[in-house]
C-alpha cells in the first residue's frame, strides 16, 4: 500500500504541475500590455483589415474564457495550432525537428559527463594546482552563462580549440610551475598497473639531483622519493625495475623553464599532459614530479598565468568591440 500511495501522490504531483504549466502558459500571453493581433506582426505597420483577419482566425475577438476553454480543447487533441510565421501547423513542426533534437541533446550530454568526469577527477588529484583553478573557475564561468550565446561564440572557438590547446600546455609547463631551486626537494612518484612485489627500485639521476630512499604507497601500487636539487640540472632520472627501466625529465635551476609535471602511458592521459612523449610501460601508468606552483608577478600582484590572460584577454576584447561592431 506504501509504494502505490507514492506513485499515487507522485503522478498526482505531476498532473498538477502539469495542470499549472497549461494555465500559466495561455494566461501569460493574454496579461501582457498590448494587443495580441499587433504582438503577432512584431508591431509592424499592418491596415486594420488585416489585424482583423489575425484576431478572428486566433479567437482573439471572443471572450477570454471562450478562448481559455477551445486552447483547452484544441490542447486535449493535440492541436496546438499554426505557427504565423512558418504557416505551419506547430505539432508537425515539432515533429520534424524532435529527432535532430533528441540526437544533440543525447551526444551532448555523454559529452558532458565524460569530459566532466575526466576533468574533475584530474583537478581533484591535482587539488590546488593550476589546473585545479583554472577549470573550477572555468566551469563556475561557463555555467553562468547563457547558453545561446555560448553556442554562437563557441563557433569560431572550435576552429582555434587544438591549436589552443596545445599553446595552452605550452604556456602552462612554462609559467604555471617552477624548476626545483637548488636546495629544495619535491616529490617523484610512480604509479603501477599492479602492486609491487620485490624491492622498491633503484632511481639514477643526473648530476645535480639527489634522491632519498623510496616508500610504498596506495597499497603498492605507488612508489614515492623524495627528490633534492644540489645544484642547476636539466635531464632524465631513470626507475630501474627488473627487466625495464622507465624515464622521467627532471628540471632544476632558477628561472622559467618548461617543465613536464608527468609522464603518462595511455593517450587519453597524454591529451592533458603532451609535454613528453608516451611512456611505453608494462608496468607503470604514470611518472610525476610534483614542481612547485609558479605564479606571474605584475602591478604589484602575484598571480597564476591563466588568470592574467583572462585579464588581458577581457581588456583586449573591451578595446576591440567597438571596432568589430560587438555590442555586450
Amino acid at each position: 500500500m506504501g509504494t502505490v500511495g507514492l506513485v499515487a501522490r507522485k503522478a498526482a504531483g505531476a498532473l498538477l504541475t502539469l495542470a499549472f504549466v497549461v494555465v500559466f502558459n495561455f494566461f501569460l500571453f493574454r496579461v501582457l500590455p498590448g494587443d495580441p493581433a499587433k504582438t503577432f506582426t512584431r508591431n509592424q505597420p499592418s491596415t486594420p483589415e488585416r489585424l482583423v483577419e489575425i484576431r478572428r482566425a486566433y479567437g482573439f475577438d471572443q471572450s477570454l474564457w471562450e478562448q481559455f476553454r477551445r486552447y483547452l480543447v484544441r490542447l486535449a487533441h493535440g492541436d496546438l495550432d499554426r505557427s504565423f510565421r512558418l504557416k505551419q501547423p506547430v505539432a508537425g513542426i515539432i515533429v520534424d525537428r524532435l529527432w535532430p533534437t533528441v540526437l544533440l541533446m543525447t551526444t551532448s550530454l555523454v559529452l558532458a559527463a565524460v569530459i566532466g568526469l575526466w576533468i574533475g577527477a584530474r583537478g581533484g588529484w591535482r587539488r590546488g594546482s593550476t589546473y585545479d583553478h583554472v577549470t573550477t573557475n572555468a566551469s563556475l564561468a561557463f555555467y553562468a552563462m547563457p547558453e545561446s550565446w555560448l553556442g554562437l561564440m563557441l563557433l569560431p572557438a572550435l576552429v582555434m580549440a587544438l591549436p589552443g590547446a596545445a599553446l595552452f600546455y605550452w604556456l602552462d609547463g612554462y609559467f604555471g610551475y617552477k624548476p626545483l631551486e637548488p636546495g629544495k626537494a619535491a616529490i617523484l612518484t610512480v604509479q603501477l598497473k599492479s602492486p609491487l612485489n620485490g624491492a622498491v627500485p633503484a632511481v639514477h639521476s643526473p648530476r645535480g639531483i639527489e634522491v632519498e630512499t623510496g616508500v610504498r604507497l596506495n597499497g603498492g601500487r605507488q612508489i614515492s622519493w623524495r627528490i633534492r636539487a644540489s645544484q642547476p640540472a636539466s635531464g632524465k632520472l631513470a626507475i630501474v625495475f627488473p627487466g625495464e627501466t622507465v624515464e622521467k625529465s627532471v628540471e632544476a635551476g632558477v628561472g622559467p623553464r618548461h617543465v613536464s609535471g608527468r609522464r603518462v602511458s595511455t593517450l587519453s592521459g597524454l591529451f592533458g599532459n603532451p609535454a613528453e612523449s608516451l611512456l611505453k610501460s608494462d608496468r607503470v601508468e604514470w611518472v610525476e614530479i610534483r614542481y612547485p606552483q609558479a605564479t606571474v608577478a605584475a602591478a604589484g600582484l602575484e598571480l597564476p598565468w591563466a588568470a592574467w590572460l583572462v585579464f588581458f584577454s577581457m581588456i583586449a576584447a573591451l578595446g576591440l568591440k567597438n571596432r568589430f561592431g560587438v555590442a555586450f
